[in-house]
């Protein structure tokens, strides 16, 4: 694990494309804690609201002419030469911090792209991190670019043998991007307090070893989703549970968890709560669970069949089953998928 230093920020929030850095600008207005924030996007319009902010570090992905490509248009092929070259670069010139959260939609071009890259670098970096990732099947684009991107960890993690952790959202008619933007900050109020629960390096092992759980466990790395659970004293038997870790007490001046407890192959009911006031949500459960990519997958792929089909019987055509997009799609040494 990497040795911790004062130099290092206590969180750091990398906002990848135009999903991740709006979220980023509602995390910089409504939490105040000890972070740092670093921007990879192509458009330099999404960073505009935030660029007199000390803690904000924006870097643009440009063409070879050094020109800024204004987007990439969930064209995750035309900005992926790009992305290769300059996101290890990028990273390279960041300080990771203590804890790290990388945050993009799993739809667009240049969110989903670098992601896997900002990924690999935290991995081989052994740095303890957290994915945040927003999707949502409003198009046959947006279902196939969640599925690559999801693809794309999975194929981090089994190349690199290392658990990757997920939280995941999805936009849909009942639960509309502003519902779940104002989730996603809840969440991750929750899981600073989590972060900031720190009073020497047993502590921080703990919290390695929960998102790490393949070296104190028998348990595989792997993709593997991440809950976060308020107001549940007895969770009840869910047998895909890997690692749990759970907030009892908030702390009397309100800045972190009191007490938090790591137990590993709990067996927890999995059940979205959104954070109301944090002393009357404890306990808290920050679930680690295997399962729900596939299923996540699977939903998609048949809700492509399906499209596949409706365009057959009204065309005439041959539909393409995107599902397969795995195989058709090139995939890199290290599992990307692009």
């Amino acid at each position: 694990m990497s040795n911790l230093n004062n130099k290092r920020p206590k969180i750091r929030y990398y906002g990848l494309g135009g999903g991740g850095v709006n979220l980023v600008d509602h995390i910089l207005s409504q939490i105040k804690d000890d972070f740092e924030v670093t921007i990879i996007d192509s458009s330099e319009s999404n960073t505009k609201q935030m660029a007199n902010r000390d803690a904000v570090k924006p870097h643009f992905i440009t063409d070879e002419r050094s020109r800024l490509l204004d987007g990439a248009g969930q064209n995750r092929k035309l900005i992926f030469p790009y992305i290769q070259r300059q996101v290890p670069e990028i990273m390279d010139q960041v300080t990771p911090g203590q804890y790290n959260i990388v945050i993009a939609t799993a739809i667009g071009g240049t969110g989903s792209m670098a992601l896997p890259f900002v990924v690999k670098h935290l991995l081989e970096k052994d740095e303890r991190f957290i994915v945040v990732l927003v999707r949502e099947a409003a198009t046959s684009l947006n279902v196939t670019n969640a599925i690559k991107t999801i693809q794309g960890l999975k194929g981090l993690s089994d190349s690199k043998g290392r658990p990757i952790t997920v939280i995941d959202y999805e936009n849909t008619r009942s639960t509309p991007r502003t519902k779940i933007d104002q989730h996603i900050i809840d969440d991750l109020a929750l899981l600073n307090l989590l972060f900031a629960d720190e009073s020497g390096e047993g502590d921080s092992r703990d919290i390695y070893n929960w998102l790490n759980y393949d070296k104190v466990t028998e348990n595989e790395p792997g993709l593997n989703l991440m809950k976060i659970v308020a107001r549940s004293d007895e969770p009840h038997s869910e047998d895909n549970v890997i690692s749990v870790a759970t907030a009892t007490t908030l702390d009397s001046d309100n800045d972190h968890f009191g007490d938090v407890l790591i137990d590993y192959q709990t067996k927890v009911i999995v059940q979205g709560a959104q954070k109301q006031d944090i002393a009357q949500s404890l306990p808290v459960h920050f679930i680690i669970h295997s399962g729900g990519v596939e299923s996540i997958v699977d939903g998609y792929s048949r809700l492509m069949r399906q499209n596949d089909e409706r365009r057959d019987r009204r065309n005439g055509g041959s539909g393409i089953d995107i599902m397969s997009a795995g195989k058709a799609a090139e995939v890199k040494d290290d599992g990307i998928v692009v």
